[in-house]
């Protein structure tokens, strides 16, 4: 197939080649970045021609970072084109192949991703996607998220644009589709699309592909009709709040799924923060696309069956085995019988004198409460020490957040459904009051060797690795108060650096603004961008930037999502005051890269031992 000559693109790739469209990759070099034209099919009646143009005109208003941008429209051309952004990161289908299942963690921020992009494209239509599916997500390296496919997209309750515009089709991927969708129905909305994102979710972290089957007929009768095994028999590492909420994404009636997007949103949020999903009364017909197997709560009521009831909104409470209750019953007659003197005459070995001290102040208690209580009180027992539960940090204002590589799930993160370690308390003396000790012989004095190290030594030996491991957290301010503790000349000199520390944002700024301008080539969130700085605001740089109309204009680019290793080239030849090195150094340690640290570290003044190897274990 011959590429289309277009005024201004370059280098067209062939991508696709659909029913509906012919997808080129293109380079546009006026503002130096890849495109995609998008051919509509020359075999389209005008009818669906107008559709699509309508709805990408309606698109390229939609501004949303998680939603791939429409450039452009030229319904004049033979065939007419769209030419939009070219989203070159992997899709989710690409990181479950490569890199295995998504945690309940990296679903939860994938669903808070599209819920935010879908809510907003709502505020400006009732907009259906119909084509969510785990190939339309991709998620770059820095956990940027992008919606790219909008080929099946029309407006709710529109009738040029209803479903209708199929005719007697079932369109979309079969695997991925509503109840509804399935069913032809003419009315549906932006649940349909909730239950799509419900099933890209049950995929990522399982990868298995929902009710696969080689017939596609078959498979939108099972997306009408059937269910899926719990996601947690084969991933068990997935706790049952993220089911309940999956579940509550793939109910069959769309009248059971969440009201709005921003519903969605909500719940996802509460369930990254440790908390359960929303309960909501649903009536006993109701029926998920998941087995949920005795897990549900509704309205405070347990769901007994896996389609009666509503969609589980708490946490599973485990049943202990049977076997468990009759060792646990043992166990009490056996406790039992060594604390009142072995009555059941087992032997000695069997029955060792057990001594409870809570139970024991218990009993002295109420002895004295007889009136048979000795004068001298008995010292209390040591207070059980007890370990608050871990602060959950906030949310944070990206619901989509990088996407960590697979982990070993840790004790204390609310989404890894682990056992928490419980605190041991501490050893009770149940010893009777000793009696008067005379007092000591005078002390002697300790060797030489066994006499506590001068706080420098101190310094030198341990707490400057420990103080730059807090510098390199960006805790200054516990940094600072152990440099005042130390006391020592240089300490207290690092001590007044960190009373205003260098911010490694801020630090970035500048290292920029020196180059104001001069025009600059930016990897900002992933991308190259061609800008001249302006000034400096805070933790962003204000530069000027040339937009698609070729207008030249004042935008704002937060430093932390510049590339780590432009920004450290930028400090690298910007750096020349103790307090520069010292910024950068903090920078570097931030992004990793320990030998720029260590470089910056050493003309860092006062700040030189506390860097030289921060950030790194010893």
């Amino acid at each position: 197939m011959n590429a289309p000559e277009i005024a201004g693109l370059t280098d067209l790739q062939l991508l696709g080649e659909g029913s509906t469209f012919v997808t080129w990759k293109a380079r546009q070099a006026s503002l130096d970045r890849d495109v995609e034209v998008r051919q509509l099919s020359q075999a389209l009646p005008e009818k669906l021609v107008a559709h699509h143009i309508r709805m990408a005109k309606l698109l390229a208003k939609l501004n949303h970072g998680a939603i791939a941008q429409v450039y452009d429209v030229n319904a004049e051309a033979t065939p007419p084109f769209i030419l939009a952004e070219h989203a070159a990161a992997p899709s989710i289908s690409d990181l479950v192949e490569t890199r295995g299942v998504f945690s309940a963690k990296e679903a939860l921020q994938i669903a808070a991703g599209v819920a935010e992009a879908l809510a907003y494209a709502g505020t400006q239509a009732p907009l259906i996607i119909r084509n969510l599916k785990p190939q339309n997500i991709r998620i770059d390296e820095s956990g940027n998220l992008k919606i790219t496919d909008f080929s099946l997209a029309i407006v709710a309750h529109d009738p040029e644009d209803g479903p209708s515009i199929d005719g007697d089709d079932l369109v979309g991927t079969p695997n991925f589709v509503s109840p509804e969708h399935a069913a032809g129905s003419p009315e549906i909305d932006q649940r349909s699309d909730m239950y799509s994102l419900g099933m890209v979710l049950y995929y990522a972290t399982t990868r298995k592909a929902p009710f696969d089957t080689p017939d596609p007929f078959k498979t939108f009768e099972l997306q009408r009709d059937g269910q899926l095994p719990n996601p947690r028999e084969i991933n068990p590492a997935l706790p049952q709040t993220f089911v309940a909420f999956l579940a509550r994404l793939t109910m069959k009636d769309p009248q059971n799924r969440y009201d709005t997007w921003g519903d969605v949103l909500a719940d996802a949020k509460r369930i990254l923060s440790g908390k359960p999903v929303s309960v909501r009364q649903l009536p006993p017909s109701a029926k998920a696309s998941i087995v949920l197997k005795n897990t549900a709560m509704s309205g405070g009521a347990p769901v007994s069956t896996p389609e009666a009831g509503a969609v589980p909104d708490k946490a599973e409470k485990r049943r202990a085995h049977p076997v468990a209750w009759v060792v646990l019953l043992l166990w009490l007659a056996w406790l039992a019988n060594c604390r009142l003197m072995n009555p059941l005459h087992l032997p000695d070995k069997f029955a060792p004198a057990i001594s409870i001290p809570a139970v024991d102040a218990l009993l002295d208690k109420a002895t004295r409460a007889g009136g048979t209580a000795s004068a001298e009180e008995p010292a209390p027992a040591p207070a059980r020490e007890t370990t608050e539960p871990r602060q959950l940090r906030p949310i944070p204002p990206n619901p989509y957040a990088k996407l960590a590589p697979p982990r070993t799930p840790t004790s204390g993160d609310p989404l890894e459904d682990r056992a928490r370690p419980q605190p041991q308390p501490a050893p009770a003396s149940t010893a009777a009051p000793a009696a008067p000790v005379p007092p000591p012989p005078a002390a002697q004095p300790a060797p030489a060797e066994a006499q506590p190290a001068p706080a420098e030594a101190q310094t030198v030996a341990t707490l400057a690795h420990a103080i730059g491991n807090l510098v390199a957290k960006g805790d200054f301010e516990a940094a600072k108060a152990k440099c005042e503790a130390i006391g020592t000349p240089e300490a207290k000199a690092a001590a007044a650096i960190l009373a205003s520390p260098p911010s490694p944002d801020e630090a970035v700024g500048e290292a920029i603004l020196a180059k104001k301008g001069e025009s600059l080539t930016l990897t900002y969130m992933g991308k190259p961008r061609t800008v001249t700085p302006v000034r400096v605001n805070g933790s962003a740089i204000i530069v000027k930037f040339a937009d698609q109309s070729g207008l030249t204009r004042e935008i704002a680019m937060a430093t932390a999502k510049i590339d780590a290793a432009q920004k450290i080239a930028f400090l690298n030849s910007w750096a020349e005051t103790p307090v520069q090195h010292a910024a950068a150094a903090v920078a570097a340690l931030q992004a990793g890269d320990f030998a720029a640290a260590r470089r910056h570290a050493a003309d860092a003044g006062p700040l030189a031992a506390i860097l030289a190897d921060a950030g790194t274990s010893r």
